[in-house]
């Protein structure tokens, strides 16, 4: 479990995440599936922007001044 969430902790920090088509958050079908655990029964779907962190923009001007 600890390995699912690191994953879905890294795929959360290194991407900016978007509605498609200009949809808003109030737009969002949020019924949930019967069921054990509790779902959302339409798939979500978003697109991830990548963007670069801190760190990495710190590195790279680093070089640019050695």
């Amino acid at each position: 479990m600890v390995g699912v969430e690191l994953a879905l902790a890294n795929l959360l920090y290194r991407f900016d995440w978007r509605l498609p088509d200009d949809m808003k958050a109030e737009e969002l079908d949020m019924t949930e599936a019967p069921g054990s655990s509790v779902r959302r029964m339409p798939n979500l779907l978003v697109i991830a922007i990548a963007h670069q962190s801190p760190v990495a923009i710190a590195q790279r001007f680093r070089t640019y001044l050695c």
